[in-house]
């Protein structure tokens, strides 16, 4: 399976096994997640590619991550997942 920047997914192994993150690298058998909080652009998460799934209809969470001419900020991510979430709960219309 082929990951991109800014695609969101969800950790499928692991203590944080059901969190959502957005992928920031991508490496051959690695890949390097952010969820704007705990994980920022700073300090990824180095996740094996095994131990991911991602989030069916979030391929681009943040597709201007793989524009070098655009920052993404922390709190972009925070909030790109806090929306993703609100709509999965029905709390938010698509």
């Amino acid at each position: 399976m082929e990951y991109l920047i800014g695609q969101g997914i969800v950790a499928a192994a692991g203590h944080d096994t059901g969190k959502c993150y957005v992928i920031y690298r991508v490496e051959p058998e690695y890949v390097y997640l952010v969820d704007g909080s705990a994980r920022t652009r700073n300090n990824p998460k180095k996740k094996n590619k095994k131990h991911i799934k991602p989030i069916e209809g979030a391929e681009n969470l943040l597709p201007w991550m793989n524009d070098n001419n655009i920052l993404t900020r922390n709190e972009d991510i925070k909030r790109a997942i806090k929306t993703y979430s609100r709509i999965m709960k029905g709390e938010l219309p698509l």
